[in-house]
């Protein structure tokens, strides 16, 4: 099926951009860090309170980190 046909579901699955000028949540970044060994987190939380740009944030630090830990393991 095509993206086109199934807008609705593909912000479901496709993770969010990190826009310019985002209030970084270090706290709400600490909460998520045992769950980066899960398999599936659910951010609960009403509309309008920053899900989806938590979830841009955090996807992009465990981005970092792996890309950290493979450059630490090349050089090693």
């Amino acid at each position: 099926m095509s993206v086109k046909l199934l807008p609705h579901l593909v912000t479901k699955v496709m993770l969010p951009r990190v826009q310019a000028g985002l209030i970084e949540r270090p706290r709400c970044l600490e909460l998520l860090a045992p769950a980066s060994a899960k398999r599936l987190v659910l951010i609960k939380a009403l509309a309008g309170f920053g899900k989806s740009s938590l979830a841009a944030s955090w996807a992009a630090q465990l981005k970092r980190e792996g890309i950290r830990r493979l450059e630490e393991e090349a050089g090693a």
